[in-house]
């Protein structure tokens, strides 16, 4: 365990409102320790099944982006061309189109990764709730404030230490989404 020195003393958020903003959690969720079990698990497999979409997805987008990457590069080689900037425009408009084309690709892809990136850490942001209080870990917004308060500051290579035992997954360095939680 390693415990950083130059760190500011903790300060907690003083409304459960606020530390969702601080997390870039929904307000939907302000009255999440208030849920019945069922919206619980509603919530839970919800947010499970969308990141697993976002990962799908990002997963297929990489694939796309590097072919595109591939195809370009192959491209240039078939045509001998070393750098893009280096091609005549009034010779080489062909070759500088497809430059365009490729770009206009890698941009798009690029665009839509970034999307759904942003997508997937919000939602993934909220899931540690949700598994934390399903779970027990998070009765109320204190014992949130109690996890944070013990792990400010510290970083942790080691997850056999008993620490990450105790606290919920919010904080939990060595939590992860998998295995599924059968709700």
């Amino acid at each position: 365990m390693t415990t950083f020195g130059n760190v500011e003393p903790y300060e907690a958020p003083a409304t459960f409102e606020e530390w969702l903003d601080k997390r870039g959690i929904s307000q939907k969720y302000a009255p999440v320790f208030n849920w019945s079990k069922t919206e619980l698990h509603s919530e839970y497999n919800a947010l499970f099944k969308d990141i697993e979409e976002s990962n799908n997805s990002i997963k297929i987008l990489d694939e796309e982006f590097q072919n595109i990457h591939e195809t370009r590069l192959e491209y240039m080689e078939k045509h001998g061309i070393k750098q893009w900037h280096e091609l005549n425009p009034a010779q080489d408009s062909g070759h500088l189109l497809m430059k365009e084309t490729f770009f206009d690709q890698i941009k798009t892809t690029t665009i839509e990764l970034k999307l759904l990136r942003e997508e997937r850490r919000i939602r993934g942001n909220a899931l540690p709730l949700v598994v934390g209080i399903i779970l027990g870990s998070y009765p109320n917004y204190s014992s949130i404030i109690s996890d944070e308060e013990m792990t400010h500051g510290m970083m942790s290579t080691n997850g056999s230490d008993p620490m990450w035992k105790l606290i919920g997954p919010i904080h939990n360095l060595f939590w992860s989404m998998y295995p599924k939680l059968n709700v």
